[in-house]
């Protein structure tokens, strides 16, 4: 426990520096931490946890009064672990089909730098896009705000104020909070896509057989959401 203590500590100063270095490279910054030493997976999983650290401290002020804090950081801590998990086992799979041969343990190590630096991305990306909502319909913002402490399926009071026909403000304003979303999700494609790169590495394969374990990949997320979907609806 001390040694875990101190490398957490260690690692708090080098954590901005890591996360500008993988967001800007992220290939050339998984590539110097390709193995499965205790050490490399201690310090991707401290990356990550920081990193998971930081988004609970940025959507904190969101947090509805009503919702019980120790649940609500639980919940999230879990299903941000489960999610990391469940991807890196569908990327080993992915690339089993293709002939990879790289064990659990390196996708892992990848994911945490990968899936940390994306969650902090899209936490940024959110509290963007909501920041536009408060300032363009301040009547749309705390509806906004409280659906994101938990996931509903119908939220009738959005769909009561986007659907007002004698008022389109509040359609055109989240159609925007979309827009600003769909934004983000094309540049974290993008980044993806750029470090899928290190995946083939540590597989030694080539571009053709990285391609076809890519869109395996894809499709392997088609199931994966759902499912995570599910189980924070069920957490929450």
């Amino acid at each position: 426990m001390k040694d875990m203590v101190l490398l957490v500590l260690n690692q708090i100063p080098k954590y901005f520096s890591n996360f500008i270095s993988i967001l800007v490279g992220p290939k050339s910054f998984v590539r110097g931490r390709n193995d499965t030493s205790q050490q490399t997976l201690a310090e991707a999983m401290t990356f990550y946890g920081i990193s998971f650290v930081i988004t609970m401290i940025l959507s904190w002020p969101l947090m509805p009064v009503h919702v019980e804090s120790a649940r609500f950081l639980a919940t999230r801590a879990l299903t941000n672990l489960i999610v990391v998990t469940i991807g890196a086992a569908l990327t080993l799979v992915s690339w089993r089909f293709v002939g990879g041969r790289a064990q659990f343990a390196s996708y892992f190590v990848i994911g945490c730098y990968y899936v940390g630096v994306l969650i902090v991305f899209m936490m940024l990306v959110f509290l963007c896009a909501l920041g536009v909502v408060k300032i363009l319909d301040p009547a749309l913002y705390p509806i906004l705000a409280e659906s994101s402490a938990h996931i509903q399926i119908v939220n009738e009071k959005l769909n009561a104020l986007i659907n007002d026909p004698g008022n389109r403000k509040h359609l055109n304003v989240f159609l925007i909070y979309n827009l600003i979303f769909l934004i983000g999700m094309a540049a974290m494609l993008f980044w993806s896509i750029l470090g899928w790169g290190a995946f083939r590495e540590i597989n030694g394969l080539t571009k053709m057989r990285s391609f076809v374990a890519g869109i395996i990949a894809f499709l392997f997320t088609l199931i994966e959401l759902p499912i995570v979907f599910v189980i924070q609806y069920v957490m929450d």
